[in-house]
């Protein structure tokens, strides 16, 4: 019985970190434009959503790159390189 209620734990703490990352058809055109603009080169963005920098970390990764995140006092600035 333990065991089940652990895996059941395991699987909704999985979906929900999956539910979290689903981007709203806001950030989707936010994520292309700025796949847009690292994809020419190392690029700074600046964004006030830690969703948008999930996002970003998650894209620069596919593409083989790397953040580096500084918090700022309105937000967020990732420099991707």
């Amino acid at each position: 019985m333990k065991k089940a209620i652990v895996a059941l734990f395991g699987i909704v703490m999985v979906a929900s970190n999956l539910l979290a990352l689903e981007a709203s058809p806001a950030d989707k055109k936010w994520c292309e434009a700025v796949e847009k603009k690292i994809a020419t080169g190392p690029a700074e963005v600046s964004t006030p959503s830690e969703t948008r920098v999930q996002l970003l970390k998650a894209k620069a990764a596919e593409m083989g790159r790397r953040c580096d995140v500084t918090k700022t006092s309105t937000g967020y600035r990732v420099a991707v390189k």
